[in-house]
């Protein structure tokens, strides 16, 4: 089992820092009290009684290693909109509604079966016009599992969005601009997802994203995939600008929505290791889903639509770095999509996380209480 776990916040304090740094100098102390021991001690505590159950040519672990690792991280949400209605107008009429979010500083560590990562925002940049609203916004995500299956739930929830196709939708913007914005409207998410890895012997998925191992063969793997979710859209006006709103006919005075369902389906994940000596990796995942959604659509003077349908999802990730028993260079990328329609109007709302980490690995002899749970049936089980 790995475990993930990280904080997002659009704001920074004094006193979080200083906690920060007291957490990062007693991790310091710690490796370096670790690797004052004798290297028997330190590999007497790693091994276990259990075999190792899948095909070591295939990829290698790294479950006696604490990887410590630092870099930079952004984390988007999207909300695209399409009309197929007839209309007057003979421009582009969607509308993809999107955040300004600062970059990150993100640290974490990760051993054997437990990660644990933060983030910390910058100050925010603006342009000279200030054309896109400042996006506040609070996210947690973690994840549990091995090379054999995970389970990953996640919540963000973020106020503040700009439409992003302005220049193609707004007639003035080429005199203004400034983007279209809408600072009240607000979106908060709450996803679980689970996937299971059949060729989970030959293909890691953890040396994508989980750092603990390391794939020495390409191989790939079909997976399948199921979630379940609940995305609520609000804001104080309408959804949609004035130069377009036309365009989306009877339901143009949309204010919020608020989707829940669920999905299951399957795909398919390939790691490629390249190199003489395997250390340059290239994987993804790619998975289509199709379930059933509950949505509420309100509208001004509280008119409200209910509607029980099928829908469709999508979940794409991507990986690419160069990894060694000491370092490791990672760049990821995914995106996690929802699809909602009423009428000819159809809706997208998808995450976009993008981090960029390097890291370091040691060998550190297990802490007293871990050593007992890696002798449990739980562990061997995980």
């Amino acid at each position: 089992m790995i475990v993930n776990f990280v904080i997002f916040a659009h704001k920074s304090s004094n006193k979080m820092t200083r906690k920060v740094f007291v957490f990062i100098l007693f991790l310091i102390h710690y490796i370096i009290i670790t690797h004052a021991q004798e290297n028997y001690e330190i590999k007497a505590g790693i091994h276990t009684t259990s075999p190792k159950n899948w095909d070591t040519t295939s990829y290698t672990s790294y479950s006696h290693k604490l990887n410590i690792y630092t870099g930079y991280s952004r984390l988007n949400y999207n909300i695209d909109m399409f009309s197929s209605f007839t209309h007057p107008y003979k421009y582009p009429t969607n509308l993809s509604y999107t955040t300004f979010t600062p970059l990150n500083y993100s640290f974490g560590f990760s051993y054997d079966k437990i990660s644990l990562g933060f983030g910390f925002a910058k100050k925010y940049t603006y342009d000279i016009n200030q054309t896109k609203p400042k996006t506040e916004y609070k996210a947690f995500t973690f994840s549990f599992g091995g090379n054999k299956f995970i389970i990953e739930p996640y919540f963000v929830k973020f106020k503040g969005f700009y439409d992003s196709n302005s220049p193609n939708n707004d007639t003035l913007f080429k005199k203004t601009g400034r983007y279209y914005s809408n600072p009240s409207l607000m979106v908060t998410s709450l996803k679980i997802n689970g996937i299971y890895f059949l060729n989970n012997k030959r293909f890691a998925y953890r040396a994508l994203s989980g750092f603990t191992y390391r794939q020495m063969k390409s191989r790939g793997s079909w997976i399948i995939v199921a979630n379940g979710y609940y995305t609520q859209m609000h804001s104080d006006s309408i959804l949609y600008s004035k130069p377009v709103e036309l365009a989306y006919d009877s339901i143009k005075t949309l204010r919020s929505f608020t989707i829940y369902g669920g999905n299951i389906g399957g795909g398919y994940g390939h790691n490629f290791a390249m190199g003489k000596k395997k250390r340059f990796f290239l994987g993804f995942t790619l998975a289509a889903m199709i379930g059933v959604q509950q949505k509420q659509m309100y509208l001004k003077d509280s008119i409200t639509i209910n509607e029980t349908k099928a829908a469709a999802g999508f979940d794409v990730r991507m990986a690419a770095g160069w990894t060694t028993d000491k370092f490791f260079a990672i760049a990821y990328v995914s995106a996690d999509r929802i699809t909602t329609s009423y009428l000819k109007i159809q809706f997208i709302a998808y995450t976009v996380p993008v981090s960029l980490t390097i890291g370091f690995r040691f060998n550190v002899k297990p802490p007293r209480p871990y050593r007992w749970f890696m002798n449990t049936k739980l562990y061997r089980w995980l």
